[in-house]
């Protein structure tokens, strides 16, 4: 998988115009994950809008909110929609993801455990 190939300067131009009332998080080193859950969580997730996929980034470029600084990881909630090849979108963020990146499947279970922070409440 591939997302954007522009400068960073660039996305954050394109993005901020583009999506002016939504919080932006900029990302390189990502993985897409798809979970892998019981039915009955994915017909949850449906019922709400969401998706069973979740995005693993190693390494934020730019946060608009300051959620997240530059250098860190995170782990996002469950994807809403993706669009453009590059944007990521869940409740509340739009993630953008830059250069190429990993598709994965892995439990849901699993990815909560291993990739939660204190930010979590885990």
């Amino acid at each position: 998988m591939f997302g954007s190939s522009l400068a960073l300067k660039e996305v954050i131009s394109l993005t901020s115009s583009r999506f002016p009332d939504q919080s932006i998080c900029i990302v390189d080193n990502w993985f897409w994950i798809d979970l892998e859950a019981p039915a009955q969580v994915i017909e949850q997730m449906a019922a709400q809008g969401q998706r069973p996929v979740m995005l693993l980034a190693f390494d934020v470029l730019f946060s608009s909110s300051g959620a997240s600084r530059p250098g860190e990881w995170l782990r996002t909630t469950p994807l809403v929609a993706f669009t453009d090849n590059m944007f990521f979108r869940t409740r509340h963020t739009l993630y953008v993801l830059m250069g190429p990146g990993r598709r994965n499947t892995a439990p849901l279970s699993i990815i909560l455990r291993l990739f939660s922070s204190e930010r979590d409440g885990y």
